[in-house]
């Protein structure tokens, strides 16, 4: 049987969680109706959620790619931003960015988190495409609070938390 988002985007998921039904609707029309540089944060706190959001998203908005960010591949902003600016050449729509727990946290999360703010004009110009961030809601904090200038140039920040659920006895 075919998958339904395959064949119709409009159509949802039944694994979706209801209460994120509108986040999606607003986040697949800036991702249908925008082009070029803009940068989406969106908080997570499930990975296997997230990642299979990503894959309806990327089902429904086609070229996209995934970074998978941690400081073994990524140990200073600088590659991180050379692989992202690489990423020009293969005219995609949206990249998902998902650092690892790690990658904003201590002095060198510190140090990533100002490279988005100080380099921000620099991304803008080498990013055609929009960025989707994904980030647990402390990393979103950090990040407004260290990286003020790139979080002004936000087009949106969504929320795609789950609450866990408990077994009753």
């Amino acid at each position: 049987m075919n998958n339904p988002v395959e064949k119709d985007g409009r159509a949802l998921q039944t694994w979706f969680e209801s209460y994120h039904s509108g986040e999606l609707r607003k986040l697949n029309r800036i991702l249908k109706h925008f082009s070029g540089f803009q940068l989406v944060l969106i908080e997570h706190n499930n990975p296997m959620y997230r990642d299979k959001l990503i894959k309806y998203i990327k089902n429904i908005h086609g070229k996209s790619c995934r970074m998978n960010v941690n400081t073994e591949s990524f140990p200073d902003f600088y590659k991180f931003e050379e692989d992202l600016f690489e990423l020009k050449k293969r005219r995609l729509s949206f990249v998902n960015i998902v650092p690892d727990d790690r990658w904003f946290k201590g002095e060198e999360g510190v140090i990533n988190l100002r490279g988005f703010n100080m380099h921000r004009e620099l991304i803008a110009e080498n990013c055609p495409f929009s960025v989707l961030l994904w980030m647990t809601g402390d990393d979103i904090d950090s990040f407004a609070l260290e990286a003020r200038d790139m979080w002004a140039w936000r087009t949106a920040v969504f929320d795609f938390t789950t609450v866990f659920r408990t077994a009753k006895a």
